[in-house]
């Protein structure tokens, strides 16, 4: 259980004499991938962090993560009761104040990616998903920025990122 490896940890370096910081605001998520929801959940409480909201996207749930102490955000990525993927976010995916992007985005690095890959992104840097059509083949989504306000649409094929695309008149966008 992390829980204990981290109290060991805290032993060692007391006896060491080695200083251990109250809150580690770096790398206090590690060791969560690979976790079951539940612990993953517990071990996220016991670091100071705060369930802000959750998601269903295919067969993953996105789930929002706030720490007020380190002023941390993170999207934790779980499959199958499994914590898939852990990272980074800005707070206003968290409901907390954040800078705000004038500037365009690329998502042209995301051709190839997993559908997932692309969800966890798009949500980062602050789209929202305003449409959505499934084809025989293909998926497309249609994301949309407040911030920056550009509409992106994206085509997987097979959980697979075909194209992505600039969709400026696409009128779920500009609602």
């Amino acid at each position: 259980m992390p829980f204990c490896r981290v109290s060991v940890a805290i032993l060692v370096a007391a006896l060491s004499g080695v200083v251990v910081p109250a809150f580690a605001k770096v790398g206090d998520t590690d060791g969560l991938v690979g976790l079951s929801a539940r612990n993953g959940e517990s071990a996220l409480e016991d670091r100071g962090y705060l369930f802000i909201k959750a998601r269903k996207v295919d067969d993953e749930i996105l789930a929002n993560w706030w720490n007020a102490d380190s002023k941390t955000c993170v999207t934790v990525v779980t499959r199958d009761g499994i914590y898939d993927a852990l990272k980074t976010s800005p707070p206003p995916d968290c409901n907390q104040a954040g800078p705000v992007h004038r500037h365009p985005h690329n998502f042209q690095d995301l051709v190839g990616a997993r559908a997932s890959s692309v969800d966890m992104r798009m949500d980062r840097d602050g789209f929202r998903v305003v449409d959505q059509f499934e084809g025989t083949n293909v998926t497309s989504t249609w994301w949309h920025s407040r911030k920056t306000a550009e509409c992106v649409k994206v085509d997987v094929v097979k959980d697979r990122v075909e194209k992505v695309s600039r969709a400026p008149g696409y009128p779920a966008c500009k609602a």
